[in-house]
C-alpha cells in the first residue's frame, strides 16, 4: 500500500443564480395588474386563447406555455375579448403587438408586449387612459411582481455601491443623436471615470460612445454579444 499517495480533494459545485435587476426604463406607463381572457394571432395565423397578468395603455403582459415560443422582436395581434362589456369593439378588432421582453421558466414564459401602429385619436387608448385611472383602487396585489421587486431592490442596494464597471446612461435628443448624460460613479470604479475626463475635468465620455458604436453594440446585444474598444 502506498501511504505517500496524496488524498483526492473533491470540489463541491456551486450553482450560481443570474438575478435581473428591475429594468426602470420600460417603466414608461403605469401599469394595473388586471387579468382579462385575451386571443393571440402569430405570424401563421394561428389563434391562441390566454389570459393577460398586467395592462397598460400602450403595453400588456401575459404568460403562455412553453409549447408555442415568443421572441424578442417577434409581431402578433392581440383582441382584448375580455373587455368587451367595456368597449365597443368592431368586429374584427385586433391591435399590433410587438413582443419586447420574455421570462421564461420550467413550464411557462411570461411576454411582455408594446403596442405598434397607433392611428392618430385612437379611441381603445383614450378608452383605457380612462379605464385604468378609474380602476386604481381596485387593483389587485400581484405578489410575485412584489417578491421580485423586493428581491431586486435589496440586490441592487448591495451590488451597486461595490461596482467595478461604469454604468452610463444615455440621453436621446429630438434629432435622434444619442449622448453619454449621467455616468453611475462608486467606491471602486471612480479610476475608470477619471480616466474619461479631460484636463479641464470635463467628461469624454462621448468619444468612447459615439453614433458608430452605439449602432454596432445594439446589433450585438440582439446577439448576445458585447464590443471591445482598443
Amino acid at each position: 500500500k502506498d501511504n505517500n499517495k496524496k488524498p483526492v480533494i473533491e470540489k463541491l459545485q456551486y450553482p450560481a443564480k443570474l438575478h435581473l435587476l428591475a429594468n426602470y426604463p420600460n417603466r414608461t406607463e403605469e401599469r394595473m395588474n388586471f387579468a382579462i381572457p385575451i386571443t393571440l394571432t402569430i405570424v401563421n395565423k394561428q389563434q391562441i386563447l390566454t389570459t393577460s397578468i398586467d395592462l397598460s395603455v400602450k403595453g400588456i403582459k401575459f404568460k403562455l406555455i412553453n409549447e408555442l415560443f415568443l421572441f424578442k422582436g417577434d409581431q402578433l395581434t392581440i383582441g382584448f375579448t375580455g373587455l368587451e362589456q367595456e368597449f365597443q369593439f368592431s368586429k374584427d378588432s385586433f391591435f399590433y403587438f410587438e413582443v419586447r421582453n420574455v421570462v421564461r421558466d420550467s413550464g411557462t414564459q411570461i411576454i411582455g408586449c408594446q403596442r405598434i401602429d397607433i392611428p392618430k385619436n385612437d379611441s381603445f387608448q383614450h378608452f383605457l387612459v380612462g379605464y385604468i385611472q378609474g380602476n386604481k383602487r381596485r387593483y389587485k396585489i400581484n405578489l410575485d411582481n412584489s417578491l421580485l421587486a423586493l428581491q431586486a431592490r435589496s440586490i441592487e442596494q448591495y451590488a451597486l455601491v461595490k461596482l467595478n464597471e461604469l454604468v452610463i446612461f444615455m440621453h436621446s435628443t429630438n434629432v435622434n443623436k444619442t449622448s453619454p448624460r449621467y455616468a453611475l460613479t462608486t467606491k471602486n470604479n471612480q479610476k475608470l471615470y477619471q480616466y474619461w475626463r479631460d484636463e479641464k475635468k470635463r467628461s469624454a465620455l462621448h468619444y468612447l460612445i459615439n453614433a458608430d458604436r452605439l449602432q454596432r453594440l445594439k446589433v450585438l446585444q440582439q446577439q448576445g454579444k458585447s464590443l471591445l474598444v482598443f
